[in-house]
């Protein structure tokens, strides 16, 4: 039977009537709406009834075969917590927050709660059948329907939502219905008849009655984000075309609101690089790309693989983005508003293999990100919306279902990944867990921090030279204050500051690729970044990075500047964790036990160095540093050059000695201090170096337990163990020695700790030393510290050096 928009009938509910509807998704207007062939084609391939994603609870089968899994093994306890706590209010105080203060987290907190208990309630209830939590979930069914609006504050700046003048939709707003339509069509009769009745109504009223006039309008009826190239585009289509599928009984409605995503999703891809980079960065790819997904995957079973929007143009690129996007060691960059821990999200790679065919890319580490306190995280299955976590519970409906043409190859280079078109490479050392990612780019990408030239290091699994991420979202962070934040404007990013000016915004402040040279040995790309500074006096300045593999690898940062009058100068590095200089120009930068080793040449230029904390509210764990490297002198030319290269604990030991950082000078780094603070790193006081090790002990029992770093050893092989040492006050600190075997662990045999003895009590700086013999098949030991568990002692110990005798 040929099925026609115009055949199509009415709900009783107040609703756009269907050829209205096509109408609007056929104004000449508008160049992304679809012809009427394509929606009546779209319609023959539908079912009669809505459909969602996934089993609804009458088939017993499934969710019984879901409850045995593991993942949901959590939910229903989840759920009956939930249930027994009052629903989380959301007040027109928290709403207002925002307005009044910029503040998003106490709303978004709340809203999480709602979202998640919502999600959770309806898995408990699928999984039980017995209405345990039909009268909690329709409760809060009634309390979402009945707030003000389901656009989140910070996307209703103007309040017209709240005060219902006028009805936009967002990514909240989209989700809600998406949750809500999945809702209806999982428990269908078993919820109260009011109940569905509510969610149909609030549903179009709020989503779907909405996305049909918008499109009929230039405007848009505020929902500008229909042709947007970002990730609402994605997101909100998602939540729009799902809820349809889903509750929409009208074959020929649903075909519609398919045919004006197909439509308009080409304008998603289109803000990819033709080489499939996500200037958002790979938080937001997760969020984005993979609406983009969950929305292909529920269009795709609904029409049995008749509209398949992996097929679209641009598609292959996207999907490839963060296949080979690793630094090193789990680290991805952190570009644009994507936070420094982001991973792409494991489902979602697997769904792009399975269907593209891809299956010898790596696999990729699984998010875990939390959503809210009652969202996702250990012991829940509750991956986001609940159409996502049916979709990934149930993978046989796509693992099985390649792209048409799906070739079964992506290119993935071990040694470096270049996106082109858009400026930015990621270079890493095969044999050596160091790498690096450097950006060109412009300054009006997605979700943009002005940031052309920036480059990130990382060394084993941490980024210690880092680009920042997003600050902590506010009303500023997307406002015209946007770059007043010194982690969104360039200063809280590896960049220069050129004549005392920051990087301008905008499309034309752009990194112009002058050469590109990648060998197995090294990897070379120079930006001319002139174009993104303001400064009437610059004439050139070009960034040079080269990757060096040779060795243990080492990357360099050269920044050629020349201008037409004399004029000042300063480059930066931004990184967390401590520095520890070595000399002028020369430090050793430390987090946790990761190391790097910098150098500073200004070609004989005298500078200076500047270092600040940057105080802004980001998401980097713990404190945020600039280190400023200005020349004294204003300059008509100059090349500053920043070496970087991965440092072992094992490069800092004594002339001739074996034990790393005995003479502290990287204080507590490979030192495992376990005695709840009678341990310190202080300033020495006199002799070399600046720092020393305090053991200061008030306790009359369970004395000071300090051990030093793993050092090699040899059987029956003489060791001595020299240093030196000033007692403050009181006697009675013991040192000893322990053995590990080969894989560090400690040996069994050998778990008696060998007693070298005490250090002599002396108010002055005296030598010390003591030996002993590499026993059994050790092939590590530490020196291990102790203060007797009766002494009360305070003493300073420095340079220590373990040699052979």
């Amino acid at each position: 039977m040929r099925i026609s928009v115009r055949d199509c009938r009415v709900c009783p509910l107040q609703r756009i009537p269907a050829a209205a509807l096509a109408g609007m998704l056929l104004v000449a207007s508008s160049p992304a709406m679809p012809d009427r062939a394509r929606v009546e084609e779209i319609a023959r391939m539908l079912p009669e009834r809505p459909v969602g994603v996934g089993p609804s609870i009458s088939d017993r089968r499934a969710w019984n075969g879901l409850a045995r899994q593991k993942a949901f093994a959590a939910t229903v306890d989840r759920a009956k917590a939930m249930a027994s706590r009052p629903i989380p209010e959301l007040t027109d105080e928290l709403y207002l927050e925002f307005s009044e203060t910029g503040s998003r987290a106490e709303w978004e907190v709340v809203a999480n709660r709602r979202r998640s208990r919502l999600r959770t309630l309806v898995l408990a209830e699928c999984i039980r059948d017995d209405g345990l939590f039909l009268e909690p979930l329709e409760d809060l069914i009634r309390s979402i329907c009945a707030t003000k609006t389901w656009v989140m504050p910070a996307h209703d700046r103007s309040l017209k939502n709240f005060e219902g003048e006028s009805v936009t939709i967002d990514l909240r707003s989209s989700s809600i219905a998406w949750d809500l339509a999945m809702t209806d069509y999982l428990l269908n009769r078993n919820l109260a008849t009011d109940v569905r009745e509510l969610i149909g109504e609030e549903v179009r009223r709020r989503v779907l009655d909405p996305f049909a006039r918008s499109l009929g309008d230039a405007g848009k009826h505020g929902n500008w984000w229909i042709d947007g190239a970002n990730n609402w585009n994605a997101v909100c289509h998602a939540g729009v075309v799902g809820a349809a599928l889903a509750l929409e009984p009208d074959r020929g409605r649903r075909a519609a609101y398919i045919a004006a995503a197909e439509e308009n999703l080409r304008h998603f891809l289109g803000g990819f690089g033709e080489d499939g980079y996500c200037s958002e960065g790979l938080g937001y790819w997760n969020y984005g790309f993979g609406h983009f997904i969950l929305l292909t995957e529920s269009v795709r079973q609904v029409t049995e693989s008749g509209v398949d929007f992996f097929a679209m143009h641009g598609v292959r690129e996207a999907a490839a983005f963060p296949l080979g996007l690793e630094i090193s060691g789990g680290v991805y960059p952190a570009f644009a508003d994507c936070g420094v821990a982001a991973k792409p999200a494991a489902h979602y790679v697997r769904y792009i293999r399975s269907r593209m065919q891809w299956f010898e890319a790596d696999t990729a580490e699984e998010t875990d990100e939390q959503d809210g306190d009652e969202g996702r995280g250990s012991g829940t299955a509750v991956l986001g919306p609940l159409a996502e976590t049916l979709m990934f519970a149930f993978p046989e409906k796509w693992s099985e279902a390649p792209v048409a043409g799906a070739d079964g190859q992506v290119q993935l280079d071990p040694l470096r990944t270049w996106f082109e078109a858009s400026g930015v490479l990621i270079s890493r050392v095969a044999d050596t867990p160091f790498g690096v990612a450097v950006k060109g780019g412009h300054n009006a990408e997605h979700h943009n921090h002005n940031d052309v030239g920036s480059y990130i290091v990382v060394v084993e699994d941490r980024p210690v030279l880092l680009d920042p991420g997003p600050e902590v979202y506010t009303a500023r962070t997307f406002s015209q204050q946007r770059y007043v934040s010194a982690v969104l404007n360039s200063f809280g990013h590896p960049v220069p500051v050129v004549a005392g000016q920051l990087q301008r915004r905008g499309r034309k402040a752009a990194g112009r690729v002058v050469r590109s040279d990648f060998t197995d040995e090294r990897d070379t790309l120079i930006v001319d970044m002139t174009a993104a500074y303001a400064a009437e006096s610059l004439e050139t300045l070009e960034r040079t990075f080269i990757l060096d593999r040779t060795g243990k690898g080492a990357f360099t940062v050269s920044d050629h500047v020349e201008f037409a009058v004399p004029d000042h100068f300063e480059t930066a590095v931004i990184f967390q964790g401590r520095k520890i200089d070595q000399a002028a120009g020369d430090f050793v930068l430390v987090h946790e036990d990761s190391l790097l080793r910098v150098r500073i040449d200004a070609g004989g230029l005298p500078f200076t160095t500047r270092k600040q904390r940057i105080e802004e509210d980001h998401k980097v764990p713990g404190p945020l540093r600039r280190l400023g490297i200005r020349l004294e002198e204003p300059v008509e030319e100059a090349v500053v050059t920043v070496r970087i290269q991965p440092a072992e604990l094992t490069d800092f030991v004594e002339s001739n000695g074996l034990l790393p950082n005995g003479n502290f000078e990287l204080r507590a780094v490979g030192w495992s201090i376990l005695d709840e603070g009678m341990g310190t790193i202080v300033k020495k006081d006199a002799g070399e170096g600046t720092w020393s090790l305090r053991v200061r002990d008030r306790r009359e029992n369970d004395g000071s337990s300090i051990y030093s770093p793993l050092f090699p050893v040899r059987p029956k092989q003489d060791y001595e163990l020299r240093g030196i040492a000033r007692h403050l006050e009181g006697e009675g600190l013991g040192v000893y020695v322990r053995y590990y075997d080969a894989d560090g662990e400690m040996m069994s045999d050998l778990r008696k700790e060998g007693a070298l003895g005490a250090l002599s009590p002396s108010d002055e700086w005296e030598p010390f030393s003591f030996s002993f013999e590499g026993e059994g098949d050790a092939a590590y030991a530490r020196i291990w510290i102790h203060s007797y568990n009766s002494a009360e002692v305070d003493v300073l110990i420095d340079d220590l050096a373990v040699e052979e005798d």
